[in-house]
């Protein structure tokens, strides 16, 4: 925001190994319009403190606009958080992924 990063919490599901979210009219949904490389990290903590895992991908944005595939993104279990206004599904192509787990057994299928 302002041409500097900014951090964001979002509902998202996956869509075809994509990431999708769904965004009002704003800084998220102009940073799409423009084809912008973004940042996005997902977390998880256990019930243990010291056991989680993170995984963060980088792609560019972009407002999913053909009919086709806007119809599969509205039947994305994706709530917003604010009450209205958003309307808009926003991809993020997966390009770049990196990740770890902390404290975690390695015998985990659930990651």
């Amino acid at each position: 925001m302002g041409a500097l990063p900014a951090i964001l919490p979002m509902s998202y599901a996956l869509m075809d190994g994509d990431i999708v979210l769904r965004a009002a009219a704003g800084t998220k949904l102009t940073a799409a319009l423009i084809n912008s490389v973004v940042g996005f990290e997902v977390d998880r903590i256990e019930n243990d403190p010291t056991a989680g895992w993170s995984v963060l991908v980088f792609g560019h944005a972009s407002e999913i606009t053909g009919p086709d595939a806007l119809h599969e993104a509205r039947k994305l279990p994706l709530e917003s958080w604010a009450t209205d206004g958003h309307d808009h599904y926003i991809k993020i192509r997966t390009e770049i992924v990196s990740g770890r787990a902390v404290g975690l057994p390695e015998d985990r299928d659930d990651l």
